[in-house]
């Protein structure tokens, strides 16, 4: 059976996600999160991704699989950085406490622009890497090893904190693989990534400091994203 019979095998995984036949525009207000072309949206609860949705005129818009993938990683990045709980429909996002005079220095960011993402994603990175080192300094152990999962020509990458942080596509099964079957199949690779990671818990005061430049990553993330007369 191939891929494109999943879709009738009654034996087939569940969907998370279906095939759409037209463009949906997106709703700010559902809690997800996109990439800036909103080619891909997620939906997260605590951490762990819940829902996928991809466009389904995406191979229109992006070239190939690493295209694709630097989709997802914007949205994730985003989720990430969205430490508390995914807001009602229609409330704004909770922002971190911040100091006034570091608020006031926000205000002058520049909108939020795919080389500033690059550079968030970086940042998100060295984080990663530093909690990992805070983590094997406190238990005097080495740094946990990412989990990962993989389900056909889908590997979900985890951070660390078990949150995804990379989705990656095989290209051959991506050329020939349907919107419902690629949502699907994240969602399975999630599932076996999130079973494979084994929270390891820190004391409170070594995640203070990494606690607050998160917090900090994510104000200068959300201020970037509104305009600049609307910033508070």
């Amino acid at each position: 059976m191939t891929e494109l019979d999943d879709d009738l095998d009654p034996l087939a995984p569940p969907p998370y996600g279906g095939d759409e036949p037209e463009e949906e525009a997106i709703d700010e207000s559902d809690g997800g999160f996109s990439d800036r072309e909103g080619i891909v949206r997620l939906w997260s609860e605590h951490g762990r991704l819940t829902k996928v949705r991809l466009s389904p005129v995406w191979f229109h818009k992006v070239p190939d699989a690493a295209a694709l993938e630097a989709r997802f990683r914007e949205a994730l990045m985003l989720s990430t950085l969205q430490l508390a709980a995914p807001p009602e429909p229609g409330a704004a996002p909770e922002e971190p406490e911040l100091p006034r005079e570091v608020r006031e220095r926000l205000r002058d960011l520049p909108a939020l622009s795919r080389r500033s993402l690059v550079l968030f994603d970086t940042l998100g990175r060295d984080l990663d890497a530093r909690h990992a080192a805070a983590l094997a300094a406190t238990r005097q152990t080495e740094p946990a090893v990412p989990a990962r999962g993989r389900s056909k020509g889908v590997t979900v990458i985890l951070n660390v904190d078990g949150g995804a942080e990379r989705i990656m596509f095989d290209p051959k099964w991506l050329d020939d693989a349907q919107v419902g079957s690629i949502c699907t199949h994240i969602m399975l690779a999630a599932e076996r990534a999130y079973a494979r990671h084994n929270a390891v818990e820190l004391p409170p005061a070594a995640l203070d400091e990494l606690a607050q430049e998160r917090d900090l990553m994510r104000a200068a993330l959300l201020t970037m994203l509104q305009p600049r007369d609307r910033r508070p």
